[in-house]
């Protein structure tokens, strides 16, 4: 199972709480999610660039200010948080004919009930894991990777200079990385 951003979130949890359906995880620019909540205890740094998460909670507002302009806010969310030339306009057209056909309050309803679930009744991965980090993600603070491989039994981060929180568009590494991890 391969996950980033909030898929991530979901390869952890499922792998910690079905542990038996997942071999092998491989995990893109998100944080085991102790670890996240740890680091949001005491990081006034990851609080500040988590702050779309607290935006988030607040009914309506969110969807309404996302969705107007053609969805402008998140054209300009993929752009602020990649390197220049990441998303050009055909891939943005993809993501927006995405967001049109499933609406934005998935995307955000994510975070809603992420914010409201139990965590899970184990914290150890028990499975062989490769946490994939692009060090300039805007949102994540890198120390989180290391963090992260604390909570597998077999884990190990590659960090990638210079690659941003979407790290698996930028780098063709980070593609061969899992493909040998998967193997």
């Amino acid at each position: 199972m391969v996950g980033h951003d909030f898929g991530g979130f979901v390869a952890w949890n499922v792998a910690l709480r079905q542990p038996s359906i997942v071999d092998r995880l491989g995990i893109l620019n998100v944080p085991h999610p102790t670890v996240y909540r740890e680091t949001l205890r005491y990081s006034p740094q990851q609080i500040a660039r988590s702050w779309y998460v607290w935006f988030y909670q607040i009914p309506k507002l969110p969807e309404w200010l996302l969705g107007r302009n053609d969805m402008a806010n998140m054209v300009e969310s993929l752009q602020i948080t990649s390197s220049p030339g990441t998303f050009d306009d055909a891939t943005i057209d993809r993501y927006k004919a995405s967001w049109r056909q499933t609406g934005l309050e998935p995307r955000i309803h994510w975070y809603r009930g992420f914010r409201r679930s139990e965590s899970p009744s184990r914290d150890t991965v028990t499975q062989p894991t490769l946490i994939c980090w692009g060090e300039d993600d805007v949102a994540l603070l890198p120390s989180m990777a290391e963090k992260s491989v604390d909570y597998c039994e077999n884990g190990q981060v590659r960090m990638f200079p210079g690659a941003s929180h979407w790290v698996h568009h930028e780098r063709a590494d980070v593609t061969e990385a899992l493909l040998r991890h998967l193997s």
